[in-house]
């Protein structure tokens, strides 16, 4: 079995919702699921976010979607702007470049966390230490 075909069982990131600096929520220490209708809302299609409207309609969560982008750069740029609130895997909302603040939802959203390469044995040095690295981190933090 190669690394790229070992799973961890805590792959799985907790989903925050990100918002301006100055949007109403921004110095709340949690965003509930009941406040998301609202506030505008700016998603990716659902079909590069399923897990985040699929938990939107398990907690009955109709989003006030003013904009649909289909790439990080955009959305961020929108959401750090005041145009709306985003929802994010905590890896990415803190690791933005953008003046946004990253909230806590309360209603437990994850994003599942994948890495695939087209093959490990023929991979760069390079590319298997990345490899390497990822299956090492600890993602229940």
């Amino acid at each position: 079995m190669t690394p790229c075909e070992r799973r961890k069982p805590n792959g799985d990131e907790p989903d925050v919702a990100v918002v301006a600096e100055n949007h109403p929520m921004a110095n709340e220490t949690v965003f509930p699921a009941s406040e998301m209708e609202n506030y505008p809302f700016i998603g990716y299609p659902e079909e590069e976010a399923p897990f985040v409207y699929k938990k939107a309609r398990e907690l009955g969560i109709k989003f006030n979607q003013v904009m649909t982008v289909d790439n990080d750069y955009g959305n961020l740029s929108m959401i750090s702007q005041n145009l709306g609130f985003g929802i994010y895997p905590r890896m990415i909302a803190e690791n933005c470049r953008f003046p946004v603040k990253v909230i806590p939802i309360d209603h437990g959203s994850y994003t599942p966390i994948s890495l695939g390469v087209r093959s490990y044995e023929n991979g760069s040095l390079a590319a298997k230490a990345f490899v390497d690295y990822v299956l090492s981190l600890d993602f229940s933090l």
